[in-house]
């Protein structure tokens, strides 16, 4: 028996439905349900050196280079300000 062209499209094709459906929800394994993955925790040890580099160095070089420059201050306010609002997500 023949298919239809659209019935052919129709099963080769995935819907949101079934994309939805077969997206693993949780943890692979029983025992990583408490823990964070291996990647994950690597990428927080190497965050923790780049934010204590830019609170202790680079904020107050910053404080000071801008301490005289008032147009300089206002456009640093604006964007901390505005850097809120852009998500990366949307």
């Amino acid at each position: 028996m023949r298919e239809r062209p659209c019935e052919a499209m129709a099963s080769a094709r995935p819907t949101a439905v079934s994309l939805t459906r077969n997206r693993r929800r949780g943890p692979a394994r029983a025992q990583d349900a408490g823990r964070g993955s291996l990647s994950r925790a690597m990428t927080d040890y190497l965050k923790l050196p780049l934010i204590v580099f830019g609170y202790l160095i680079v904020a107050p070089l910053l404080g000071y280079a801008l301490a005289n420059k008032r147009a300089w201050q206002r456009a640093v306010f604006c964007l901390m300000v505005f850097m809120t609002s852009w998500h990366i997500n949307k």
